[in-house]
């Protein structure tokens, strides 16, 4: 083999390696402030809700992880991509929204307040207000 053909398929090589670490694919895991923000105020407030009031879209269940998690286990438990580190180590909760069986959508809320599990989307949220804990509840 040639200089240029060795450094040919080196080069190919490496360039396969960088895209391949830097896009994992799928739906890209985004922090959801506002959602934050409400849950933090019904938490302190008390009240109830439906979670799909606070999120709106087009989904008819969700995942809720606990954390930290890794990439690998969510995608297992929806059975679909997810764009993210390989694990999540933050203090909260990563929500993945589905619509007949595919992911719609990926959120994160700060910090973790939810109950981990799939909820379908008549899920409602309540609290007695602070420092009581949120409930969820199909």
């Amino acid at each position: 083999m040639t200089a240029k053909k060795v450094l040919l398929a080196l080069l190919v090589c490496a360039a396969m390696s960088l895209t391949a670490c830097s896009d994992h694919g799928g739906v890209t895991l985004e922090k959801d402030q506002a959602l934050s923000a409400e849950l933090a105020e019904l938490r302190q407030n008390g009240g109830s809700v439906s979670l799909y009031e606070l999120t709106g879209g087009d989904w008819d269940s969700v995942y809720v992880s606990h954390q930290p998690v890794s990439r690998d286990y969510i995608e297992r438990e929806v059975g679909g991509k997810i764009d993210m580190d390989e694990t999540f180590m933050q203090q909260g909760n990563i929500l993945v929204f589905l619509k007949n069986g595919e992911v719609a959508r990926a959120t994160y809320i700060i910090p973790d307040l939810l109950q981990p599990g799939e909820y379908s989307s008549s899920v409602r949220i309540t609290a007695d207000g602070y420092p009581a804990l949120l409930q969820m509840s199909d």
